[in-house]
């Protein structure tokens, strides 16, 4: 009787170990199979504002989240080489300037009159989420140059 209650004892003990080591074994199985969350393929539609080193600027993603359909900037007091400049520039172009992979450039001569030139530069990135952006801008204004970064989140639409 001794060696079948040995045996009982036995089988279950290895019986108990086989389970464990199945669970431990499954469970690691689950932490390697962890991935990253997706990145959401929506960036939020309308009216964003950024702030910026000249004032701030405002932009427009159509609803297809393709374009940016209109820019405008709005100059606060902005020193720019012997001028201080203050005032709304809005621009827009049809079908605009493409986001393509979350990212975006806006380039544009400022200076409707030659000769001289006033380009400025906005490049961007929209953060996975879609609901932020930022990135850099740089001004030069007949061969003065000034540069910064910029964040930018959406209006209330």
């Amino acid at each position: 009787m001794k060696k079948l209650a040995l045996s009982t004892l036995t089988f279950i003990s290895i019986s108990l170990l086989l389970i464990l080591s199945f669970c431990f074994d499954s469970c690691k199985k689950d932490e390697d199979k962890k991935v990253d969350p997706p990145v959401s393929t929506e960036i939020v539609i309308g009216n964003w504002k950024a702030t910026c080193g000249f004032g701030t600027f405002n932009f427009v993603v159509n609803s297809s989240q393709t374009y940016i359909s209109e820019f405008s900037l709005n100059f606060d007091s902005w020193s720019m080489g012997n001028s201080t400049y203050n005032g709304t520039m809005t621009m827009s172009s049809t079908p605009g300037w493409q986001i393509s992979n979350r990212q975006f450039s806006f380039s544009k001569n400022l200076n409707p009159f030659p000769p001289g030139s006033q380009m400025m530069t906005i490049t961007g990135t929209f953060n996975a989420a879609g609901t932020g952006a930022s990135g850099t801008w740089n001004a030069n204004y007949d061969g003065v140059t000034d540069s910064g970064n910029w964040t930018a989140i959406p209006l209330n639409n």
